[in-house]
């Protein structure tokens, strides 16, 4: 059975990301290519091809019973003589930092530490020995504040690079149907683990057309009954337009509401993030086509024989009402 090479970490996004790899690139590190500035919770772990999905419960778990908290990074340190690596200090809620890390190292993802763990942020990884004491003294007065708000499943790739492959946040996920069908929705920038596996015995639900080429953001949108993925609506988006690529719902769950409930915290999501219009190209009078029109869509275009010798929908849909003038 084949192994991915796993690690869990808190990765920062921009702008932080954006200071933190400024010092990093001053100091010359030579990882900065292969890995976003983060403070690790599981180092590197191998973990069987067969154990994902309970790598991603255990992660889904540990982020709905962890809240956001807030960091304090700097000034600088180093490990040496021990280890040529110099590092921000990390204080501020130590106590949910280390209740989140003590709750996300359990199987699969535990593994022997050289180590005990030790919470810091690697701004320069085998730094020349002589530069660790005028790099420390330089950075004397450094200090940043960091709100966590998710944690990181990273991968390692080709080149010792390390991505992201699904992230989790850890605000309670919001529940819908209390009373019937109780629905878990929550929001992520890549596709959870579980998903990933999810969508590849159910692919058959969204005939999109759409392109993304033209988008940079991301936004996820999972369902799940009792911790198991049911549905996912995936769209990418940039400035105040979205593009949905995907609107996928169990075969054995579809006409429950699943569909509407994803596509109606997507918009909600999109709305908070300054989206005004949402589009989507299905296959034309198809299901999903009725489907969308029946949320407010509206046929803005029809692509004769776009796709496979079939015509294409382009539907759009106003997120905000704008006033006449």
């Amino acid at each position: 059975m084949p192994k991915w090479r796993l690690g869990v970490a808190i990765v920062l996004d921009p702008p932080i990301s954006i200071e933190i790899n400024g010092l990093r690139r001053a100091l010359a590190d030579p990882s900065l290519d292969r890995i976003s500035p983060h403070i690790t919770l599981v180092p590197p772990v191998n973990v069987s091809e067969a154990c994902l999905g309970q790598a991603s419960d255990l992660l889904i778990q540990t982020a709905n019973s962890n809240e956001e908290f807030v960091l304090e990074l700097g000034p600088a340190d180093s490990f040496w003589p021990d280890n040529p690596v110099l590092y921000l200090k990390v204080g501020g809620d130590l106590d949910a930092l280390y209740k989140l890390r003590n709750d996300v190292f359990h199987f699969p993802l535990e593994r022997k530490l050289t180590w005990p763990f030790f919470p810091h942020l690697t701004i320069a990884d085998a730094i020349e020995p002589n530069l660790i004491a005028p790099a420390i003294a330089a950075l004397a007065n450094f200090k940043t504040t960091l709100v966590v708000k998710k944690i990181d499943l990273l991968k390692e790739q080709v080149g010792r690079i390390w991505s992201t492959v699904s992230d989790f946040a850890l605000s309670e996920a919001h529940i819908s149907g209390r009373g019937g069908l109780e629905i878990s929705l929550s929001a992520s920038k890549v596709a959870p683990l579980d998903v990933q596996i999810w969508k590849q015995t159910n692919s058959i639900g969204h005939n999109n057309t759409s392109s993304s080429k033209y988008v940079y953001k991301k936004l996820v949108i999972t369902a799940r009954v009792a911790n198991q993925v049911v549905g996912v609506v995936e769209a990418g988006y940039k400035n105040k337009s979205c593009c949905i690529e995907n609107l996928i719902v169990d075969q054995l769950q579809r006409g429950l509401g699943i569909g509407s409930r994803l596509l109606t915290s997507l918009e909600a999501e999109l709305k908070q993030r300054g989206c005004s219009t949402i589009q989507v190209e299905v296959l034309a009078d198809s299901y999903l086509e009725h489907f969308y029109l029946s949320k407010g869509f509206q046929r803005q275009a029809l692509a004769p024989k776009w796709q496979d010798g079939k015509d294409v929908s382009r539907l759009v849909r106003n997120l905000v009402k704008f006033k006449k003038s």
